[in-house]
């Protein structure tokens, strides 16, 4: 699950669609032994950055417990949505009816510091609410779940960890060519059947009320969403045995951690690290998620046994054009360039890409939003997140309003749905498995999928879509409104004006206070503020959102 910020609601709807429709093909094979297909699917491991390494780690928690699906019609039903925690984690977020008092609320403003621009403590409401299970909760064993299910979380240490190499090794004191790592993550094993605790991985109990293991996931999952300077920075604490145990640090990050450049870890053998967002090196771990699986995957007869299934609201999808040089850039311009350069090349993975091109690899598979827009000019058909309400302002677009965030969940849903009946397939005679799943013409005729009008060749999907009160393919769910005027119609647009002057005051009180008065004047001023919902605005009309 790659970062998404506020579209993480897209995220959310996906998975919550994903897990519908494998609890609903358990319980069908059950009653339609004739009509369903047989063979198994098991999610070995949950991976993500940023937004959705918070959605891995909130999804290790939901799944211990069974939970109702939300879709449109039980969207206002607060017993459906409160257990759902996709839904719950996502959309009514820390619970406020505005979050934008929460973001811009002062109270995160000390004295000696200045944490972040926006005030991010509703995220540790909504870490210590949802990664967990409430005491005396009833467990629930899915089939679909590994005995040992995998969390992996990117991160960004913000101190690194040493790297030498030795020059002049004949010399008597050789000298060290030293650089710093700084891609980092936190790595969960969590288990059906709960055994001691691993030098590898950090043990997560969800049903011990004191586990250690749940602390920690619940500090990796606000680490990985700690998005630079918007939101604050954060601190993980992990066994000290973690560093020096973990195969990936090794075999997938290239770098050795020697024992003695670690500090001393406290009284209980733990070391703490400070971190910002992990999609910042590491934002589509797609490749660590594969080197999990072919550790734990023997391949026979060579015969492809896993496949992954990256969730990305915001994908890079190539324009078309070929990309012309700005020969003529200003500071603020070229500013712009230098991070999103920076923030790109560590994503470049090229023996990946090479995989995910071939139409025989089943080892990728890509959902990412895909709607019609209303436009000026009609209909259009829109990706990524041009085609997603939370994907305005930079992805910050879902805090505007909680419209926007229903909208994206239901767009997962609908786009998961799709997605698994035409999409997440497999050439039948390419896997025994499979062959034999759809060996019966009845099923294969129920659940056929054909990539596209002009090929003839024979795809079945992995996951079946069933419905389990007839046996046959799930009817199509409907495609969600699209959200205009949204926060207008909410009342939530107007109230940023005076809540976010109080917070230019309140930082600009505290920490520029020496600044010359003209520019302090400007900073806390009316006019700035009423700038920036004019920008706010014109990026609405842009992304069609506003009328």
């Amino acid at each position: 699950m790659a970062g998404a910020i506020s579209a993480g609601a897209y995220t959310a709807g996906v998975m919550d669609y994903l897990f519908e429709s494998l609890e609903r093909w358990e319980t069908a094979k059950q009653i339609w032994p004739d009509k369903v297909p047989q063979h198994n699917v098991v999610i070995d491991a949950l991976t993500g950055a940023s937004a959705g390494g918070m959605t891995a780690a909130i999804a290790s928690a939901a799944l211990q417990t069974k939970f109702a699906p939300v879709r449109s019609e039980s969207m206002n039903d607060d017993t459906v949505t409160q257990q759902n925690k996709f839904y719950d984690a996502w959309i009514n977020l820390n619970g406020d009816a505005n979050m934008l008092i929460s973001l811009l609320s002062n109270s995160d403003i000390k004295k000696d510091k200045l944490k972040s621009f926006i005030n991010g403590e509703f995220i540790d409401q909504i870490a210590n609410r949802l990664i967990s299970v409430p005491e005396g909760s009833k467990f629930y064993n899915r089939p679909y779940i590994a005995d040992k299910l995998e969390i992996w979380v990117s991160l960004s240490n913000l101190t690194g960890f040493p790297i030498k190499i030795e020059f002049n090794k004949d010399n008597e004191r050789p000298d060290n060519y030293i650089s710093y790592n700084h891609m980092d993550f936190a790595h969960f094993a969590v288990y059906k059947e709960q055994t001691e605790s691993l030098l590898h991985e950090i043990a997560v109990n969800f049903k011990d009320p004191a586990d250690m293991g749940k602390l920690i996931l619940a500090q990796a999952a606000m680490a990985t969403g700690a998005f630079p300077v918007g939101l604050p920075s954060r601190i993980v604490q992990r066994p000290r045995s973690f560093f020096i145990n973990n195969t990936i640090y090794k075999n997938f990050l290239q770098f050795n951690i020697n024992p003695d450049d670690l500090p001393a870890p406290d009284e209980k053998g733990f070391l703490k690290h400070l971190f910002v967002d992990g999609g910042t090196l590491n934002n589509e771990p797609f490749d660590v998620t594969e080197y999990i699986l072919r550790k734990r995957i023997d391949l026979q007869n060579n015969e492809w046994q896993h496949t992954i299934l990256m969730i990305d609201p915001f994908p890079s999808m190539e324009s078309g054009k070929p990309s012309q040089p700005d020969t003529d850039a200003g500071l603020v311009s070229l500013f712009g360039k230098l991070a999103n350069m920076l923030m790109q090349q560590p994503l470049v993975k090229t023996e990946d890409l090479e995989s995910a091109l071939s139409r025989s690899d089943y080892k990728r598979f890509l959902i990412a939003p895909r709607r019609d827009v209303p436009t000026d000019k009609g209909d259009q058909t829109k990706n990524g997140g041009a085609a997603i309400a939370c994907g305005s302002l930079g992805g910050f677009g879902g805090f505007l309003a909680k419209g926007f965030r229903q909208h994206d969940f239901l767009l997962g849903r609908y786009n998961c749905q799709r997605f698994l009946q035409k999409h997440f397939s497999v050439k039948i005679n390419d896997n025994n498995l499979v062959s034999r799943a759809y060996e019966n013409k009845a099923i294969r005729d129920a659940f056929i999928v054909q990539p596209d009008k002009e090929s003839t060749l024979l795809f079945v999907p992995i996951i079946p879509d069933v419905d389990p009160l007839t046996g046959e393919k799930m009817k199509s769910e409907l495609l969600p409104e699209w959200p205009v005027d949204a926060p207008y119609k909410e009342k939530n647009l107007q109230l940023i004006e005076p809540i976010l002057r109080n917070r230019i005051n309140g930082m600009t009180g505290n920490y520029l206070s020496g600044l010359p008065f003209w520019l302090f004047k400007l900073l806390a001023s009316k006019k700035l503020s009423g700038n920036v919902i004019e920008i706010i605005e014109k990026q609405l009309k842009r992304h069609h959102l506003t009328t």
